[in-house]
């Protein structure tokens, strides 16, 4: 979605994508989260792996994946 695509269509199309997903058995990815309240509502969709701005900074340097505990989050 762009920028520009209010959060509660953005949440609504998560919840969908990944019921769609689980039906086949896939594991699911979403990147590019831009507010910690679109990173809570992926991980309460139940996404697999979430990554993005309100994660983690970007980087241009390659390096090993790293989990973070939900309070750095709320911290943020």
């Amino acid at each position: 979605p762009s920028p520009t695509t209010p959060e509660r269509v953005v949440i609504a199309r998560m919840d969908a994508f990944v019921n769609s997903s689980r039906k086949h058995g896939f594991e699911t990815y979403i990147y590019g989260l831009r507010t910690r309240s679109l990173a809570f509502a992926a991980i309460g969709a139940g996404f697999n792996h979430v990554s993005g701005e309100a994660i983690s900074a970007r980087t241009s340097e390659v390096g090993p994946l790293t989990s973070r505990p939900m309070d750095d989050l709320f911290g943020a």
